[in-house]
């Protein structure tokens, strides 16, 4: 009998040893191995450049970093709290790829996955979680404004190929800015058909962009030598 007792003992005891090694072995699987390491706190402090990528680990409510953007971040805003916030892991934590980037001349704020995140102006460098990395909050501005006239020109009736030129047209000439200055003209246009004081400044900027307006007394004018410049290059 006491030797069947040492026995158990001796068993009890490798048992407990294997349980221990299978339970590191779970943890170092689910930090994708033994050699990945803690994420830095920021992008910067990891050294991440344009071009470059990184893949770390973040612990579980490695989230407290003040994070800067919204898909595309400024290079001291907290990698593993981005990373929630983008979508990239949830706050129990876990793997993820960092990818490197330019500046960016704005940062949207936003509130997603329990963090939000705080506008701010221009930074470099930037980090994200996709490749290639999300548009500048600028340019998705832009997009989303080029997308919106895109809408706008179909529902008045012109066709597909129209609409691309029109919008490729503004964008090209115009820029991002120039794409919004113009829903701006036609917004005030709806709301009020009386000449605005803003006509000369608007006369000014689209002349310095390249378009070669003359002089408008309003912004009823200055739309339709918008669509006159737009027919000579689109078509009728």
């Amino acid at each position: 009998m006491p030797l069947l007792g040492g026995c158990g003992a001796h068993l009890m005891r490798l048992l407990g040893w294997i349980f221990l090694v299978c339970c590191l072995l779970a943890v170092a699987s689910s930090r994708g191995g033994a050699a990945l390491e803690n994420c830095p706190y920021t992008g910067n402090a990891g050294g991440l450049k344009e071009g470059q990528k990184l893949t770390c680990y973040c612990p579980a409510g490695d989230g407290g970093w003040r994070v800067y953007g919204s898909d595309r971040y400024t290079g001291d805003s907290g990698l593993c709290g981005a990373a929630v916030h983008a979508g990239a892991i949830t706050m129990v934590g876990g793997e993820v790829t960092v990818f490197g980037g330019g500046g960016c001349e704005s940062f949207a704020a936003s509130e997603r996955n329990g963090i939000s995140s705080v506008a701010y102006g221009h930074y470099a460098p930037t980090f994200g979680f996709s490749d290639p990395l999300p548009p500048c909050a600028e340019l998705a501005r832009a997009q989303a404004t080029a997308a919106r006239m895109r809408e706008e020109c179909v529902a008045r009736g012109r066709e597909s190929g129209y609409c691309d030129c029109e919008v490729k047209l503004l964008t090209d000439r115009l820029g991002g800015g120039g794409v919004t200055l113009l829903h701006a003209m036609n917004d005030q246009l709806r709301q009020d058909q009386k000449v605005s004081t803003l006509a000369a400044s608007l006369s000014a900027l689209l002349a310095d962009k390249g378009l070669g307006f003359a002089s408008l007394p309003g912004l009823k004018d200055s739309i339709g030598d918008m669509r006159l410049e737009l027919a000579k290059v689109c078509g009728p």
